[in-house]
């Protein structure tokens, strides 16, 4: 992106939404840049983008993207969607309502993985009868492939 870009608007993140917008004034619009939860970016997709071709988000690519966000989460990757819309640059104020008709860019997959001392120190926490509990944010895959890595034992999962 230029350095000549100028933010025009943000939506925040909150936690019923699970993404965040950004608007910027580049070449003559505003686009607006959100990113966030897959599935909940896929919710408001409409279209993807390869290249410079835009084709519609058929329910049967929306699967196979799913599927493929499973994979990554099972393996411990976390992902976020990114996706855009642009809109006439006089329009100034943005809302969530405005996180419609997207076309999506893809996902970034990151791994994350935990400290070299976080096996060690939940080992003595278990030793001295301390029950160790999990608080997270990540989805439920990504959460058990943490877990199974700091050598937690669960039946709930």
């Amino acid at each position: 992106m230029e350095r000549t870009c100028r933010k025009v608007d943000e939506i925040p993140f909150d936690f019923q939404r699970r993404r965040m917008s950004v608007v910027i004034d580049y070449q003559g619009v505003h686009v607006l840049i959100c990113k966030g939860a897959v599935e909940e970016i896929f919710r408001v997709c409409s279209h993807y983008q390869v290249d410079d071709d835009i084709y519609p988000l058929i329910d049967m690519l929306k699967q196979d993207l799913l599927e493929e966000y499973e994979d990554l989460s099972r393996d411990g990757f976390r992902v976020v969607a990114i996706a855009y819309r642009e809109f006439p640059r006089d329009k100034e104020v943005f809302t969530p309502a405005d996180e419609s008709e997207l076309i999506l860019l893809g996902y970034l997959a990151f791994f994350d993985p935990p400290k070299e001392t976080a096996i060690a120190a939940l080992e003595a926490l278990r030793k001295t009868g301390v029950a160790t509990k999990i608080l997270t944010g990540d989805n439920a895959l990504v959460t058990r492939r943490s877990a199974a890595t700091w050598g937690c034992r669960s039946s709930s999962w």
